[in-house]
């Protein structure tokens, strides 16, 4: 039975003496002089898979019409094959598709997670900014548009957010010869030419972080002395998709280094 499993090809004993087969059920006690044992296969996809055989065994040597019956049993039998193949296929299927279902489920759960962590990050970020109102946040594209302009940012150049999101406003907050000196010493440091933003962005996109500090100008033509911290901002794939740029009112500490230069001397 094994052989026969294990080759899925027809395997016939004989025994002409019945003195070695034996026949024994609950139904019948009997000597056989044949068995033929016959492998049920079936082709799932291109793989031929045993699932088990058919014993038939043999009280007497097979006569012609025995012999014609034996011959059309495979024929008899394939349509029970196939019900089981069909039925082993559809089992298949429904396993691929349960974990499939268990998969999906995972990642709607891991979605999940991450959009309240996005959500927590998002208002935990928006209140930091809000609550940032002596310090000025900017964000921009690589254009130069401004994309960001916290409340803080408000405060120092007086400037509301709808008049500045959606404007390439970051040189409006400048003295023009503090910039034009500035284009020279970059085209002079990198030996390029300096167009647009690039004048406060250059050295931040070199070397990952700038620090200067300049005169800003608020909208009322007043100005006041400032640092300025420049940042690029990285994409997932690490290419920089834009600027953020930390401003700060520096006039007091100015005042103080300069009054206590005044007490040195």
């Amino acid at each position: 039975v094994g052989q026969c499993a294990r080759a899925t090809t027809p395997l016939l004993v004989d025994d002409p003496s019945a003195s070695v087969l034996q026949l024994s059920s609950s139904l019948v006690s009997a000597t056989t002089r044949q068995v033929l044992v016959l492998p049920l296969v079936l082709s799932i996809g291109r793989r031929r898979a045993s699932i088990g055989v058919l014993e038939l065994a043999m009280l007497a040597a097979p006569g012609a019409r025995q012999r014609l019956l034996l011959d059309e049993l495979p024929d008899a039998i394939a349509p029970v094959l196939e019900v089981l193949r069909r039925q082993l296929r559809t089992e298949r299927l429904a396993d691929e598709v349960r974990e499939q279902a268990e998969e999906l489920t995972a990642q709607k759960q891991e979605l999940l997670v991450s959009k309240e962590f996005l959500e927590q990050s998002n208002t935990l970020l928006k209140g930091i900014m809000a609550a940032a109102t002596e310090i000025g946040i900017i964000g921009t594209d690589l254009s130069g548009q401004v994309t960001l302009f916290n409340s803080g940012a408000e405060h120092l150049f007086g400037w509301s957010a709808n008049e500045i999101v959606g404007q390439k406003a970051l040189p409006r907050f400048h003295l023009a010869e503090e910039l034009t000196a500035n284009v020279a010493r970059v085209e002079g440091e990198y030996g390029e030419a300096v167009v647009g933003i690039d004048v406060l962005v250059t050295d931040a996109r070199v070397m990952g972080s700038d620090s200067r500090e300049w005169t800003f100008v608020r909208k009322d033509g007043s100005q006041f002395s400032g640092s300025l911290l420049t940042t690029p901002i990285h994409s997932a794939a690490g290419t920089i998709k834009g600027y953020l740029a930390i401003a700060q009112d520096i006039t007091q500490r100015r005042a103080l280094e300069d009054e206590t230069a005044r007490a040195r001397t």
